[in-house]
């Protein structure tokens, strides 16, 4: 019987170091290959077509020789400066691209179900409007 049992044992023992000889080096290079380093990830973020602050800083850092960092605080500089300005009731006018301004929605009162009058004040919005080149490069005319 303890016989039997050695044969048992050194055959399971022998077939796992002919299993560990033929798929060991397979199994190593699978986990040992390194990941390779992109210095820019120009991936899209969210779906293929959609663009986020960081994928744009990528795309400008890259044109124009820059880091990461310089493109992000010169992206952030544009867009405050968008919102300063239209929050101000001003306009902000890119050509070839848009008009960025504010409009003001009217109060208006409702009756929700469940009873009574809710009044909503009027409150200022802001509005885009694509120029005529944008909105040909988009359509593809």
């Amino acid at each position: 019987l303890l016989f039997f049992t050695l044969r048992i044992t050194s055959h399971y023992i022998m077939s796992f170091s002919l299993f560990s000889k033929k798929f060991g080096a397979f199994l190593s290079k699978q986990t040992v290959a390194p990941r390779p380093v992109v210095p820019f990830r120009r991936s899209m973020s969210v779906t293929k077509n959609t663009l986020n602050r960081r994928d744009l800083a990528a795309i400008v850092a890259e044109e124009h020789e820059l880091t990461i960092a310089q493109s992000e605080r010169i992206l952030k500089t544009v867009f405050d400066t968008i919102v300063d300005k239209v929050s101000e009731k001003g306009m902000v006018r890119i050509s070839d691209f848009g008009c960025f301004d504010s409009m003001t929605a009217k109060a208006r009162s409702y009756k929700p179900p469940s009873g009574g009058v809710v009044e909503k004040p009027a409150t200022d919005r802001p509005r885009f409007k694509a120029y005529d080149s944008f909105k040909k490069s988009v359509s593809k005319e």
